[in-house]
């Protein structure tokens, strides 16, 4: 916009070098509006004297802008004047001789020599074409100090007594003493003839001389005076003095408010504070006089006051200190509050214990020890007794609060905040709240009466967060315990109760529950926590019982000598891996593993069966290293006959030293076919067990068949042979009568076994003859229970053929046959 509507310009600062004539200053065309400093508005402005000057103009955008010139003209002023005198002063304008000049006494030089007194003027005129000319008048005046000034007649005077100028005295002046002093006044030391040559303002000068004569010595007045506060009497001590042998003939103290003193030691009192000029006149024998004036101040008192007035009962007032101080600072104060308080401190705090109107005084006192005293009532009223009790809370429930403020029915609660600590507020008289977050929070509540006295109290509360319920546990396997960890956690406190409900109807208030499910299948297990304040959670997981396998193995073979090469077959079902202990510090994951053992001993062997869950099963079993023995025996056999069957019960025992794990049993009716079953099982030695035969057997109703037996045959022994075979064997009479049921083996090499049925008890003799009659052998059995006896007969020492064995028993006799080899 510059462009079209450019700043206003004046142009620089302008020095006219000659010359007085008017210039034009022009602002330029094309604004709207001026504005001149001397307040027109034309385009320009005509200016003849030295100046700054500036114009505003607004422009077709309506901008506003400005500029300022400053002009110099060549100066002409002249000053007014004076001279001494008889003496003559030039005036000089100042310019040089380009221009012309015509004073007012026609001379037309550039100086002007004034002899006399008078109005002057002179007109000077440029020499330009225009021929401008400027005017000034000036006033010359003559100063007569040189026959004015005077230092008087001669005079009497005493030694000490200033003298000075007697008339024509100004300031500005200078002195010049006979006695070489430039003071103004000097002192005169005795008599003579003292001179003084002055020079005033205009430098006119003065000579005068005077003849002083001593009439005696000056008296030197002094006093002194304490200062006071107002209201107190001023104390005054003359102290003045002259030389002997004059003496003070009479004083006069001045007090400048219309009353004085001729007392030397005078006390007065001032009317109003402030500064007195008090003037001690003292006259001596030989009439000499002096005086002395010395401003006496009488100090303004401070104006004590205070705030406040009103106050509560059992609450601290700050009392404020109002007083002003008039001279100096306030430096004490006095409290006393009309309860046996006092205080000295300047803004005390103060706590009026009842009821009532005390009447207060303060009194302060400055630096200088003035004081004021004023005694105010201050109002004391009744405060509310807050209080309020509230209900713990659990997070994200409601905190109770219910105000127990005590108050007399006149002075009731006009207003009252909670302020809950989370930066919330309430206003009602009994609020509840809810904490977003758990933790310690100050609460306070604020109560104000009637009479405007506010109390307030605060409490810590807690808000007790709920305990973040949650557990671990391990991989749960049927008819296995398995454990849940615990590992819920609370803040602020700490956890107090469990209850574990493991989904099966087992309960728990273990911090580690444990339990046992039968069976496979999804179960809720779910853990109640309790936080030592109450506040409970529930954490739910679902689980999953996974089956578990079924470890089994066996041995072959289980008994043995070192080296032995041991075949252990695995069983197990549902698994997938497989770890064996040997028990002799090798281990295993073969399926089928074979382990050769090179030490005697008993051997522990584990088998740890593991599915695809971790489910684990352990069997155990051993391998005998050690010298062992086979003997089984049958200890009984029970026979029941029911609609025409036989049913065959068998009790065994392991009397050897190795375990049995399996056992034909072939039972035999008389001399028919025998029939075989087998047991399966583990029979530890020392053991005893039974089988009952699956199998009923036809009742042959033949009075030839006299008798049952079984005979066991160990089929894990693996080569290993029974120790006494005779008792593998078990008989059962089936008749009544006594007879030998069997006797074996036959041929026989070194024992041969016998079973007789006894009917009844009694005792039995067995006789052992050759074919020949020999008796080779003979035995009482005494006191034989009923039943089947059987008994064993050393045949080693016989030599080979026929033998008979005759059983006596009672009156009866039976006889058997047996071979030798």
């Amino acid at each position: 916009m510059n462009k079209y509507a450019p700043p206003v310009s004046l142009g620089p600062d302008t020095t006219i070098e000659h010359g007085f004539c008017p210039m034009i200053l022009f602002a330029g065309s094309g604004y709207s509006s001026y504005l001149w400093s001397d307040g027109s508005t034309a385009d320009s402005l005509v200016v003849s004297e030295s100046g700054s000057y500036w114009v505003q103009t607004i422009d077709m955008f309506d901008r506003i802008t400005s500029d300022t010139i400053n002009i110099i003209y060549p100066s002409l002023s002249l000053p007014d004047t004076a001279f001494c005198l008889t003496d003559t002063v030039t005036i000089n304008t100042g310019l040089n001789h380009a221009y012309t000049f015509l004073w007012s006494d026609a001379s037309s030089d550039s100086l002007l020599d004034v002899f006399a007194p008078g109005e002057y003027w002179v007109e000077v005129t440029d020499s330009t074409l225009g021929a401008c000319s400027v005017r000034d008048t000036f006033v010359v005046a003559v100063d007569s100090f040189p026959v004015l000034a005077s230092l008087g007649p001669d005079t009497a005077m005493c030694t000490g007594e200033l003298f000075a100028l007697q008339s024509q005295t100004g300031p500005g002046y200078t002195y010049n003493w006979s006695t070489g002093s430039s003071d103004s006044a000097i002192v005169i030391s005795g008599p003579g003839t003292y001179s003084l040559t002055v020079t005033n303002y205009n430098v006119c000068t003065a000579i005068d001389t005077v003849d002083i004569t001593i009439k005696g010595v000056r008296p030197t007045p002094i006093f002194s005076y304490g200062t006071v506060c107002y209201g107190d009497s001023t104390n005054f001590v003359d102290m003045s003095y002259t030389q002997l042998p004059d003496g003070i003939s009479n004083i006069l103290f001045d007090f400048n408010d219309g009353d004085s003193s001729v007392q030397s030691n005078p006390f007065h009192s001032f009317a109003a504070p402030g500064d007195f000029p008090v003037t001690l006149q003292v006259y001596s024998d030989s009439g000499c006089y002096a005086d002395t004036t010395i401003s006496v101040h009488v100090r303004s008192l401070p104006t004590a006051d205070f705030l406040p007035l009103t106050g509560c009962e059992n609450q601290l007032i700050q009392f404020s200190d109002s007083s002003e101080a008039a001279e100096g600072n306030i430096v004490l104060w006095d409290w006393d509050f009309g309860d046996d308080s006092t205080s000295n401190v300047q803004h005390p705090l103060h706590l009026f214990d009842s009821v009532d109107v005390y009447y207060t005084t303060l009194i302060v006192s400055d630096v200088y020890g003035c004081s004021d005293t004023v005694s105010l009532p201050v109002n004391v009223r009744i405060t509310p007794d807050v209080d309020f009790e509230y209900d713990e809370s659990c997070l994200g429930t409601s905190t109770y609060f219910t105000e127990l403020t005590d108050v007399p029915p006149y002075s009731p609660i006009i207003y009252r905040r909670w302020e809950f600590g989370d930066g919330n507020y309430s206003l009602l008289q009994n609020p509840q709240h809810q904490y977003d977050n758990p933790g310690t929070y100050v609460v306070k509540l604020l109560n104000t009466n009637i009479s405007g006295c506010t109390d307030s109290i605060e409490k810590v509360i807690a808000v007790h967060p709920f305990p973040v319920a949650g557990f671990i546990s391990d991989t749960a396997c049927e008819t296995y315990t398995v454990c849940f960890t615990d590992t819920s956690s609370v803040l602020y406190s700490t956890i107090t109760e469990r209850l574990w409900n493991f989904g099966q109807g087992n309960m728990s208030a273990d911090s580690i529950g444990c339990t046992i499910y039968p069976d496979t299948g999804y179960y809720t297990v779910s853990l109640t926590v309790t936080s030592a304040f109450g506040c409970s959670s529930v954490a739910n997981k679902q689980i999953y019982v996974h089956p578990i396998p079924v470890a089994d193995f066996s041995i072959t073979p289980e008994y043995g000598v070192p080296p032995l090469d041991v075949q252990f077959y695995n069983y197990s079902t549902g698994a997938n891996t497989w770890i064996w202990d040997f028990g002799d510090g090798n281990y295993s994951t073969v399926e089928h593993p074979q382990h050769t053992y090179i030490v005697e001993n008993i051997f522990n062997v584990t088998l740890v069966a593991e599915n695809e869950f971790t489910c684990t099963d352990t069997a155990y079993g051993n391998v005998y290293l050690i010298p062992s023995s086979l003997d089984l025996v049958l200890s009984n056999l029970e026979v029941t006959d029911s609609s025409g069957y036989y049913y065959l019960y068998v009790e065994f025992f392991n009397n050897g030293t190795r375990n049995i794990r399996e056992i034909a049993f072939d039972a035999r009716i008389g001399s028919n076919v025998p029939v075989r079953e087998t047991w399966s099982g583990l029979l530890l030695p020392g053991q005893e067990n039974t089988y009952t035969f699956t199998s009923a057997f036809l009742n042959p109703d033949n009075e030839n068949i006299r008798t049952i037996c079984v005979e066991g045959t160990v089929l894990d022994a693996y080569g290993q042979e029974d120790e006494t075979p005779e008792d593998n064997t078990v008989c059962f009479a089936l008749s009544s009568e006594f007879f030998i049921a069997s006797v074996y083996p036959s041929p026989a090499d070194d024992y041969v076994y016998i079973n007789i049925a006894l009917p009844d008890d009694g005792d039995l003799e067995l006789i052992v003859s050759s074919e020949d009659g020999k008796i080779v052998r003979e035995g009482l059995f005494t006191d034989q229970d009923e039943g089947t006896l059987r008994t064993r007969i050393n045949v080693q020492n016989l030599a080979g053929g026929v033998y008979v064995i005759r059983a006596r028993y009672m009156d009866k006799e039976d006889v058997v046959k047996f071979v030798k080899e």
